[in-house]
């Protein structure tokens, strides 16, 4: 039986070969060289190629599902983390977002509006770097009468001149509200092409924009109505606004170059010379609470005490938020916290 076939099938290759002969210009004495071996051993080639091919695919997809399977275990692991520590955090706002995974991984207190404090001038240096040449320059005006008188400052004064980048930076690191008041009415100005706007009238501008502009990158709760945060409950956000606002400050270069500074020393361009330290203290190596991984993000203060930290640990970064914790360290002890169970839990 086995030779029959083997027969038919020797039969069926050469009228193959045969009625190709004409295209391929292959003879019909070319057929005598080919055996049944020949015919049976390039099968076999041909099904040990196939079968080869299955088993990477197979190989593939096992390593697919594995990298699948790790990727959802890490969350869970660090979730339980968090959630041994909830007793010990004593803001009254904790958050813990994973960005890979685009997942919350911790939330307290999050049901309500957040107070964001100074946290707010993440919001507006988006706005100004989306609207303004980031090499504009600009001196303060009237909008420095608006400051309130316990503000935190930069140093800004009238005679000064910086460019748009430089005001970001006196936004990020000292927190400087005099900055943030400088780079609304600047923007506003330029966006509405009109340098004579007064003080008031360029904020609102500005304000009113920004708002919209929060709207627009998807912050549904978010209602703003300064630019530096100093105000009371009728400025707020949402835990969901706040990382919204995070992913984009890490992805603007500017934003992120500053906020990662520990120290910045310049000229400005009207000649004077400042040197302003980063109120975050992650990022002082000299600090109880510094941490290589912290990337930046931004402090504020408003009665309690708050702090949105961006970090990068085991190749996934997060973003921290504590919010109304009772005093100037706890802040840190609470993020500080975070940070080391996450490392934990993720070696």
């Amino acid at each position: 039986m086995k030779k029959a076939v083997s027969i038919l099938v020797f039969i069926l290759v050469c009228l193959v070969i045969i009625s190709c002969a004409s295209v391929q210009e292959v003879s019909v004495d070319d057929i005598s060289d080919i055996s049944v071996e020949d015919v049976f051993s390039e099968i076999s080639f041909e099904i040990s190629e196939e079968s080869a091919e299955e088993n990477e695919s197979s190989e593939a997809s096992d390593f697919e599902e594995q990298v699948s399977e790790e990727e959802t275990v890490a969350p869970e692991k660090t979730q339980q983390a968090l959630l041994a520590l909830s007793e010990a955090f004593t803001a009254e706002h904790v958050f813990v977002y994973d960005l890979n995974n685009e997942s919350f991984l911790f939330e307290k207190g999050t049901d309500v509006n957040i107070i964001p404090a100074s946290v707010t001038k993440l919001l507006t240096a988006l706005y100004a770097l989306e609207t303004a040449p980031v090499d504009m320059t600009v001196t303060p005006s009237d909008e420095l009468f608006l400051l309130n008188p316990y503000s935190s400052v930069a140093g800004l004064k009238f005679e000064h001149t910086f460019t748009i980048e430089q005001l970001i930076a006196a936004m990020l690191l000292p927190s400087g509200n005099d900055a943030a008041y400088t780079v609304a009415a600047a923007t506003a100005r330029y966006k509405e092409n009109n340098p004579y706007l007064n003080g008031k009238e360029a904020l609102d501008s500005f304000i009113s924009a920004m708002n919209e502009y929060a709207r627009g990158i998807g912050c549904t709760g978010t209602v703003f109505t300064v630019p530096d945060g100093l105000a009371g409950d009728e400025h707020y956000t949402t835990a969901h606004d706040l990382v919204i606002i995070a992913k984009h400050a890490l992805e603007n270069p500017v934003i992120a170059k500053y906020m990662a500074m520990p120290e910045y020393s310049f000229t400005s361009v009207s000649g004077h010379s400042f040197t302003w330290k980063n109120t975050n203290a992650h990022l002082n190596s000299a600090s109880p609470y510094h941490s290589a991984c912290v990337t930046g993000m931004k402090t504020g203060t408003l009665g309690k005490y708050s702090v949105m930290v961006s970090a990068d640990i085991s190749g996934n970064t997060y973003i921290i938020g504590i919010f109304d914790a009772p005093s100037h360290d706890a802040r840190y002890i609470d993020s500080y916290k975070i940070i080391t169970a996450l490392t934990e839990a993720t070696q």
